[in-house]
């Protein structure tokens, strides 16, 4: 069964005691429905009821047709059939992980909620619908997920309709506020005001928090440890520590030593044998007056030459498949992908201050004095 408010609340005062004993600042509980689990409809309360922010039909078949045939997954906050999150307007940070303006936050206290997919926003606002627990565990409620229309047709050709959801015990249309910040993993949050004014039956669920520097690895062993040691016979208590992505660092530093290594070796080989034959070149000049210097900046611009187009010529050529990626994802139901993901100050370092570091070292050695002849002077 479902944990009731009272041991509920028991249990978010033990994680939010490990928490902050682990070093956590900024603790912000978040309330949650309950769902049931149940083998028969006798098991389940006939007045338990469950809300859920609806997408619109039009947006459900637009994704379903955009990923045809790859599924969907959710995690708990972002379940379509229990997306509403109970969050108090101090915490709203906290909980997201994204700064909120002083105009968000008090219409958010004035009863708007804080929507993070835009598919379910329609004129600044959102429905939201409730159907019993019997209906959501039982059938009668509505799917609220993506139609992939590959699951409408039969063999036959014969064209199947999703069933029709039967009537909700009640509709509200909110006041939407559209927020990025898909790392928190939430569809809608709503305060605790306007969870009571919708009659939402919601218990402590998640606290939230914040270390007050990144946290070691000692200090993520330390809150694991305490976590699993507040769980009790009558409740459980978990953890994890959302560290975001690792920096690019870890390998952009040893791919552009690499890249480097190579240009460097391979441009060394091109402008060594670029200097064995330019040899009778040198010759002439040194015989028509041309001074070192002359053939210094000559060697320069081979340089810049040799290993600028090489450079240029290998990050258009590894480019190129992640723009192709990139337009490919214009269309896809996960999203589009960032153009600002790419590297672009690693290609640059590569495209531009490579060849003018290799120009720089072939211009300070300077070419071996040439051996004037009879032929070198005639010519």
């Amino acid at each position: 069964d479902p944990l009731d408010a009272e041991t509920a609340a028991t249990a978010a005062d033990a994680a939010r005691d490990a928490m902050v004993a682990a070093g956590v600042i900024e603790t912000t509980t978040a309330l949650r429905q309950e769902e049931y689990w149940a083998d028969s409809v006798s098991d389940i309360p006939a007045d338990a009821v469950r809300a859920t922010a609806l997408m619109p039909e039009r947006v459900l078949r637009e994704r379903g047709e955009d990923a045809a045939g790859m599924g969907w997954s959710w995690g708990e906050l972002n379940s379509p059939h229990n997306n509403l999150t109970v969050v108090p307007a101090d915490g709203l940070e906290t909980v997201l992980g994204v700064t909120v303006s002083a105009e968000e936050r008090a219409a958010y206290e004035d009863g708007a909620v804080v929507v993070l997919d835009a598919g379910y926003v329609t004129d600044d606002t959102i429905t939201v619908g409730a159907w019993t627990e019997r209906q959501w565990v039982f059938g009668g409620a509505p799917d609220n997920m993506p139609i992939d229309p590959a699951t409408l047709v039969g063999d036959d050709g014969t064209v199947f309709e999703p069933e029709p959801a039967e009537d909700a015990a009640w509709e509200r249309r909110l006041d939407a506020i559209v927020v990025d910040a898909p790392e928190s993993g939430m569809t809608v949050a709503l305060s605790p005001e306007t969870a009571a004014d919708l009659g939402l039956t919601a218990v402590d669920r998640y606290v939230f928090g914040q270390f007050a520097e990144p946290p070691t690895q000692d200090d993520m062993d330390r809150l694991y440890a305490l976590a699993d040691g507040a769980s009790t016979d009558e409740y459980g208590v978990s953890s994890w520590v959302e560290s975001g992505p690792s920096g690019a660092e870890s390998w952009l530093i040893p791919l552009l030593i690499g890249v480097a290594v190579l240009v460097v070796g391979a441009s060394a080989v091109a402008l060594g044998l670029a200097r064995f034959e330019r040899r009778p070149d040198d010759a002439t000049l040194a015989a028509v007056g041309g001074t070192g210097g002359l053939r210094r900046r000559i060697g320069f611009w081979q340089g810049l030459v040799i290993a600028g187009f090489g450079t240029l010529a290998g990050a258009t050529a590894g480019i190129l498949p992640p723009i192709g990626f990139w337009l490919q994802s214009q269309t896809a139901g996960q999203g589009p992908m960032d153009l600002a993901d790419i590297p672009w100050w690693l290609l640059g370092t590569l495209v531009i201050a490579l060849p003018l570091g290799i120009a720089a070292v072939n211009w300070l050695v300077p070419p071996r004095t040439p051996a004037l002849t009879r032929r070198n002077v005639i010519a």
